[in-house]
């Protein structure tokens, strides 16, 4: 497919994002709000643009008619539970692996051993992380750097200026840990169940 100038791709990813999320198109009204545009023209340039390129496409003189052409990803088509399907719907959404993999700031840990078991990661899957921002909740996954141990998994935890990791591990007891020591927060986790 043709690529795209950046503000189109600016567009298309949010168009993306919002027709996933809530299954309709926007407005060019809420498009201009997302762009911080003042009038449609840059808009419906950009939508024209998109079009001819064959990213998205709607139906002439139809309002919220917009859709995807070539959706990346792949596709959401039902839920399911430990019983059975609990509903099915038309692949409208998206998993976007490819929205990750083109942030510059995304990594992946490959997970060695067994010692994260407890929290459902196994030995052999991809840890996608970023970049811890500079205000965590408590309660996130973050690897820190541990003098002695090298990098480390766990929950992060911050009271007042005092800040720790618990490990994983059960038996081990909660880190204190700096600023410094902090490198990324546990975003997602892949697991293939192919055989290499």
């Amino acid at each position: 497919m043709p690529s795209l100038s950046p503000v189109q791709k600016q567009l298309y990813d949010w168009l993306v994002d919002y027709i996933g999320q809530h299954r309709h198109a926007p407005s060019i009204r809420q498009m201009m709000q997302a762009m911080g545009l003042k009038s449609p023209a840059p808009v419906q340039s950009r939508l024209e643009h998109l079009k001819n390129k064959g990213y998205i496409n709607w139906q002439q003189g139809q309002a919220r008619t917009l859709r995807i052409l070539h959706p990346t990803g792949i596709p959401y088509t039902g839920a399911i539970a430990a019983q059975g399907w609990v509903r099915e719907y038309a692949p409208t959404e998206w998993l976007q692996l490819d929205r990750l993999s083109a942030q510059s700031n995304c990594f992946v840990l490959k997970v060695e051993g067994d010692a994260l078991q407890s929290i459902l990661i196994q030995n052999g899957d991809a840890l996608i992380m970023q970049p811890a921002p500079a205000k965590l909740t408590n309660g996130a996954l973050i690897t820190a750097q541990i003098a002695d141990a090298g990098p480390l998994l766990g929950y992060y935890t911050r009271s007042g200026k005092q800040q720790t990791l618990q490990p994983i591990a059960a038996e081990l007891a909660a880190i204190a840990i700096s600023t410094p020591q902090i490198q990324a927060q546990l975003v997602g986790v892949w697991r293939s169940y192919l055989s290499p």
